[in-house]
């Protein structure tokens, strides 16, 4: 009974923390910066870099005890889209703010090609025997063992995403642990925005 209230709180929180960011993130960073007309490459502060890097080992570590997305139909890492975020340039030294480093209408198209254009192709998938391959393009960083970026330079949202086969795989435990790494990555992202905002000022 307290897993699911629990369960029901990280969908919630997720959503909650996932819209402020998307508001800081079109506010703070696109808006701002870019009419300060920034072109330079901001290099990232590189105990941000170490903490991501332990994040997602952490987050590996929790998912790596359950063998899910190998069966997976409807996986995350369908279509081939853009998925890294302006954290994500800016982690590995790669946001210049005078180019597009986040498309939102990619992100809205990745996953409406998802749940709508390819819906009928993913029902007819799960009801044939051929596995072999999947209903629709993937993205080029996956691998026959999953996705072929190092740990530290894959996007967040591949890493983070709140799964419905995972939250209720974990046990109440790890689904507490889950529940905190989101929390730091939160913070983390949070603390991404000040520096760009700072470095980016202050070497105007």
């Amino acid at each position: 009974m307290f897993k699911s209230i629990y369960k029901l709180y990280v969908y919630y929180k997720y959503i909650f923390l996932g819209i402020i960011l998307w508001k800081l993130q079109k506010m703070v960073i696109h808006e701002f910066l870019k009419r300060k007309k920034i072109k330079h490459t901001i290099p990232p502060r590189q105990h941000l870099v170490k903490e991501n890097f332990q994040i997602q080992s952490d987050f590996y570590n929790l998912f790596k005890n359950y063998d899910l997305c190998s069966k997976c139909i409807n996986h995350c890492c369908g279509g081939k889209f853009n998925r890294f975020s302006t954290f994500d340039y800016y982690l590995q030294n790669r946001l210049c703010l005078s180019e597009s480093t986040f498309s939102y209408r990619e992100f809205y198209v990745l996953f409406k090609k998802i749940y709508k254009k390819f819906f009928k192709k993913i029902i007819q998938y799960s009801n044939s025997h051929d596995n072999t391959k999947a209903p629709y393009e993937v993205c080029i960083h996956l691998g026959p063992d999953g996705c072929k970026l190092p740990i530290g330079n894959r996007p967040m949202i591949c890493i983070e995403g709140v799964c419905r086969r995972f939250i209720n795989a974990f046990t109440y435990n790890e689904l507490k642990k889950y529940s905190k790494l989101n929390n730091k990555y939160f913070y983390l992202k949070c603390k991404c925005i000040f520096y760009i905002m700072k470095d980016s000022i202050f070497s105007m």
